[in-house]
């Protein structure tokens, strides 16, 4: 499991420029070729569910669609709005 953002910051840029660094574009294949070639299953996370079929012609399997923090969010989102929803109707 790869995030391209810490790739970047490991390697030395921004994660903003990862997209145009042929040597990021590279270390992603490795890590495809490297899973292949010890049986495991290549994950990236993508952040949100634009870049997920981009992802998918380099080669990864596993690709979750969000982050942890952004569920919490949207869960506890949920239940103040239910909250509130049974609130009015007393």
């Amino acid at each position: 499991m790869v995030g391209p953002a810490d790739l970047a910051c490991s390697m030395g840029f921004h994660p903003r420029e990862a997209p145009q660094r042929e040597e990021h574009v590279r270390m992603l294949e490795r890590v495809v070729q490297v899973c292949r070639n010890t049986g495991k299953i290549p994950g990236i996370d993508t952040g949100a569910s634009e870049g997920v079929a981009r992802r998918v012609k380099q080669g990864f399997i596993f690709i979750p669609f969000g982050s942890d923090v952004k569920f919490l969010r949207a869960g506890a989102a949920a239940g103040v709005k239910q909250a509130q929803e049974a609130a009015a109707k007393q």
